[in-house]
């Protein structure tokens, strides 16, 4: 009797950890990420609306690194996403930069950036 009532307590607080949206959010994001890069599932997680450049920014990063981005959401994000996300990428940047030793996404983002005002400048007419 005493086991079920502590296997239910840890069933039920092991729901609540995951259901709980916010306090835990961080924390859940860090694990995820630790549990992924472990596995070689090179991801980082994105939210709100992306640059112009964007998916230029996407492509380098899966063609040059094999880095996956999931999209969790747009315009509209709630704290909790927030903090898993924020913390998700916080541990998978981590890892993989060390793996290269250098901030490739950082690297990336320039170059793409560069990349899409040079073409929007020469498509900018003259007058």
């Amino acid at each position: 009797m005493k086991f079920r009532a502590i296997l239910a307590s840890l069933g039920l607080i092991i729901i609540w950890w995951i259901a709980w949206p916010w306090p835990f959010a961080a924390a859940r994001g860090r694990l995820a990420a630790s549990i992924d890069q472990r596995i070689g599932n090179h991801t980082i997680v994105v939210y709100g609306l992306p640059p112009p450049w964007g998916e230029d920014y996407y492509r380098l990063l899966r063609k040059r690194y094999g880095i996956r981005t999931h999209r969790v959401a747009d315009c509209i994000v709630s704290q909790s996403l927030v903090a898993y996300a924020d913390e998700y990428d916080k541990v998978s940047a981590s890892v993989i930069n060390q793996k290269y030793g250098r901030d490739i996404f950082r690297e990336c983002a320039d170059k793409v950036r560069k990349d899409w005002e040079r073409h929007a400048a020469e498509r900018k007419p003259t007058s």
